[in-house]
């Protein structure tokens, strides 16, 4: 009768400590960096969202507005949620008012996030969540 509470009770605790295993494994490590803009790149000509990895293992994701046929305009991100190694980043794209003065050349409006590792899943969508950003490359 002892034996058999003894090895139900190793089996209980046995039990806990995978549970506990488990959901520690969970919680995600992936840490980010938010970079600075840019508007004069012709490689971000689409709109959607480019990633490239880097050779120290992080990673670079480029959000990108596509072609624009004046300055004046402007993305930036206003969130960013990671859930185990899923990642959600919410920007928001500005246009210029009408009686804005601005830049009579084409540009590349982006914003760019630096990961220290790949995220196995990347939603890139507008505030709104109307617009979800297609991965282009």
């Amino acid at each position: 009768m002892k034996n058999k509470t003894l090895l139900m009770t190793i089996i209980a605790l046995l039990s806990i400590i995978a549970i506990i295993l488990k959901t520690n494994s969970k919680k995600s490590n992936l840490e980010y960096e938010i970079k600075k803009q840019n508007s004069y790149n012709i490689e971000y000509i689409k709109k959607g969202y480019y990633v490239n990895e880097l050779e120290n293992g992080k990673v670079n994701i480029t959000i990108a507005m596509g072609e624009r046929s004046t300055g004046g305009y402007e993305i930036s991100i206003k969130n960013i949620k990671i859930k185990e190694e899923k990642v959600v980043i919410y920007v928001e794209e500005k246009s210029p008012a009408p009686t804005d003065r601005v830049t009579e050349a084409f540009t590349y409006p982006t914003v760019q996030v630096e990961f220290n590792k790949m995220p196995k899943n990347i939603d890139i969508k507008s505030i709104d969540e109307k617009y979800t950003y297609p991965k282009i490359k």
